[in-house]
């Protein structure tokens, strides 16, 4: 799999009406955190969550079928069964932004990607590029230490 280039990357933070597929009530879960994140940077974020109503305060939506029309972009952090159905279904609603979560990537999702027009980020970890705070700042760091940069 080829990682997502910086250009890719750039173009998806462009976009702020972000889907969340993969969200969790738990706090402890990345989903939340995530959640957290994107909301404390501006993002109007429309989590997808098939029983939640609510979560963090924010309306969940039970489909990529039910979110607003000017949704514009899409984060899949979902377990990798999920995330192939939630890229077609992204790709369907005419959202041509998205990023799937580094390690919710499948085979399937990247033969998709690659036959799509839409920026599809792949192989990356969307806390390296949102200003990270705990273990992610730790993790950006030693990246950056290191010189591993989206290429």
């Amino acid at each position: 799999m080829k990682k997502a280039q910086l250009a890719q990357i750039k173009e998806f933070q462009r976009y702020r009406n972000t889907a969340l597929a993969g969200i969790s009530r738990d706090p402890k879960k990345f989903g939340y955190q995530l959640a957290q994140l994107l909301t404390e940077q501006g993002y109007s974020l429309r989590p997808i969550h098939p029983e939640a109503d609510e979560i963090l305060g924010l309306k969940c939506y039970k489909s990529v079928a039910d979110l607003p029309a000017d949704t514009d972009s899409m984060v899949i952090a979902t377990p990798k069964e999920a995330s192939a159905q939630y890229l077609k279904d992204s790709i369907t609603a005419g959202i041509r932004q998205i990023w799937i979560q580094q390690f919710s990537e499948t085979p399937e999702c990247i033969d998709v990607a690659g036959k799509s027009e839409a920026n599809v980020v792949l192989g990356r970890c969307l806390f390296m590029y949102t200003n990270p705070r705990g273990v992610h700042r730790f993790h950006e760091r030693v990246a950056k230490l290191f010189r591993v940069k989206a290429r």
